[in-house]
């Protein structure tokens, strides 16, 4: 899951883009430093991700320039609605966020988990 993208420059459409995310593999900060309970939450794939964008480029970074409020980016690229489901399940353990987005992916695409 975190392994999927790592910091630094990726080359995508003969753009050099530069892509950060926090240790867990997310485009977003380091969890510990989130105000979750003011902060909304999107899960998606690789459109929530933004794969191949700069940041400014991002549905996250449009949302929160839109709403004036810290917008998480949770999306992860080729997962599906249970990958996403199971990431929502996995972050109400811990914290409890303004509010949640999904940005659903197509029905027939599966996650498979493996140890």
């Amino acid at each position: 899951m975190n392994d999927l993208f790592l910091p630094g420059n990726v080359h995508f459409n003969n753009l050099n883009r530069h892509i950060s995310v926090n240790k867990n593999g997310y485009r977003t900060a380091e969890f510990e430093t989130i105000d979750w309970k003011n902060s909304i939450v999107v899960f998606g794939c690789s459109m929530v991700f933004g794969t191949g964008l700069d940041e400014n480029e991002t549905i996250c970074y449009h949302l929160r320039e839109m709403l004036n409020k810290p917008v998480i980016n949770m999306g992860v690229p080729a997962s599906s609605i249970m990958y996403s489901v199971y990431n929502q399940l996995a972050l109400k353990e811990q914290y409890t966020p303004y509010a949640v987005i999904n940005l659903w992916t197509s029905l027939p695409r599966h996650t498979y988990f493996i140890d």
